[in-house]
């Protein structure tokens, strides 16, 4: 079988009470995974406001990932609130539309 293990520590790191699991665990091979980088964090946000038919500015998602978290799931999250905020006020998405999402 397969196991995929996922900690914020590499494997070394970890505590066990059984020396065989430590051992064990000890030999696996482990990659960290880093932020993603800018262009990549720009690409998906762009990706994601163009499956809702919406066109941004390069400006606007560059401020955006200024401010928000830097996962995929929070530019999901920013983009939808986006969307439903900008469909409310019947206005573009623009930076001042993020600040007052932000002053909120």
């Amino acid at each position: 079988g397969y196991a995929l293990f996922i900690g914020r520590q590499a494997p070394t790191y970890w505590t066990f009470t059984l020396p065989d699991l430590r051992s064990r665990l000890q030999t696996l091979i482990s990659v960290e995974i880093q932020q993603p980088e800018d262009e990549v964090l720009q690409n998906i946000a762009l990706k994601l406001f163009q499956e809702r038919g919406i066109t941004v500015k390069s400006e606007v998602i560059e401020y955006l990932l200024r401010h928000c978290e830097r996962s995929f799931s929070a530019i999901q999250s920013w983009v939808h609130r986006l969307d439903e905020l900008a469909a409310i006020k019947g206005r573009s998405i623009t930076i001042a539309l993020i600040k007052e999402i932000l002053a909120s």
